[in-house]
């Protein structure tokens, strides 16, 4: 069975000129502003933004066990500070 040719389709052109500009221009400013700020860093491969949040959660787990660690060393300071001479390294 043969196809029927028929009229050939009208495609209505909807889109806005100005906006799609307007956001360009927008991303292109982005891009710069981006690159200044990975110049000011060091930082050196091009964006990609799952890398990015990766990185970002790898850094906070880090901070959140440093400062953990740092919050039990202190509380071994305060400890030692207040207690008698001798005591704290008793023998087991």
């Amino acid at each position: 069975m043969v196809r029927k040719s028929g009229p050939a389709a009208h495609i209505h052109d909807n889109t806005d000129d100005e906006a799609l500009g307007n956001a360009a221009s927008a991303a292109a400013e982005l891009g710069v502003q981006y690159q200044v700020i990975a110049q000011q860093f060091g930082y050196q491969l091009v964006y990609n933004r799952d890398r990015m949040v990766d990185e970002v959660r790898h850094y906070m787990g880090e901070s959140a066990r440093t400062m953990l660690e740092a919050g039990a060393r202190l509380a071994l300071i305060v400890a030692r500070s207040r207690t008698a001479n001798g005591t704290m390294c008793a023998s087991h």
